[in-house]
């Protein structure tokens, strides 16, 4: 496997900041080539974040004004795309039991892949056209019978929350719920999608910042929604926590 070294410039040349080394698979720079028909020049540029190559630019420039257009937001941003495809696969994806997985809010699929390539049946998720064709377009390519993408649509209506109709005995829940301004009534659809001793896997920062002004406030706390619903907390480090259903 060859991997490409990428370095993201600071700021300014007085930000303190040490640069940030990105090591990215070249294959997967070439099948963004091979999905996007874009040049390498400007996957590179976007890659490493570059004058306005962020999602926050883009962010700022839509400056969605209300939960439904937040929403279509994520669904036709194209920044994200970039953004997510640098993830490294999640700490807690090693914890990881059971044979079907839903990677929820999965993004450019960093964890579905890691999970496909276990061996996992993984659904995967995301309300984002181009995160999910490309994930579409990964799973044609290397022919992932193990793998399932989920539309976000439900009785011919976009519908993120009942679109997800089989059961699981684990789903992932990564840098999400921060996101959603009706995280409340998804966490509880996706725990009644969970078998018995499944496992919720989540990390969740709800704080705006300059790097993330998208993220919303907890206004209900995500850990009495989720102990009222018998999910226990088996496991934390940071925000990252795995929840077990309880009989």
């Amino acid at each position: 496997m060859r991997l490409i070294r990428l370095i993201r410039k600071r700021k300014r040349e007085s930000d303190k900041t040490p640069k940030e080394e990105l090591i990215i698979d070249e294959q997967l720079i070439q099948d963004l080539i091979d999905f996007t028909g874009l040049n390498r020049d400007y996957i590179t540029k976007h890659l490493n974040r570059v004058e306005n190559c962020t999602y926050v630019y883009e962010y700022k420039v839509r400056n969605p004004k209300n939960d439904s257009e937040l929403d279509w937001f994520y669904v036709t941003s194209e920044k994200y795309l970039f953004a997510n495809i640098v993830h490294k696969p999640w700490e807690l994806i090693d914890m990881v039991r059971g044979e079907k997985i839903l990677d929820y809010g999965g993004g450019a699929g960093t964890d579905t892949f890691y999970l496909t390539d276990k061996g996992y049946n993984v659904h995967y998720f995301d309300i984002s056209i181009t995160q999910r064709e490309f994930v579409k377009f990964r799973k044609n390519k290397y022919k992932l019978d193990n793998l399932t993408i989920i539309e976000p649509f439900f009785n011919s209506k976009f519908d993120p929350i009942n679109c997800i109709t089989e059961t699981y005995d684990g789903i992932l829940v990564r840098s999400l719920l921060e996101h959603i301004p009706y995280y409340p009534k998804l966490v509880e659809r996706l725990i009644s999608k969970l078998n018995e001793h499944g496992i919720i896997y989540e990390a969740s920062k709800f704080s705006k910042s300059e790097k993330d002004p998208m993220h919303i406030s907890e206004k209900e706390s995500l850990e009495e929604i989720l102990k009222s619903h018998r999910m226990k907390l088996i496991y934390q480090k940071g925000i990252h926590r795995c929840w077990e259903k309880l009989t």
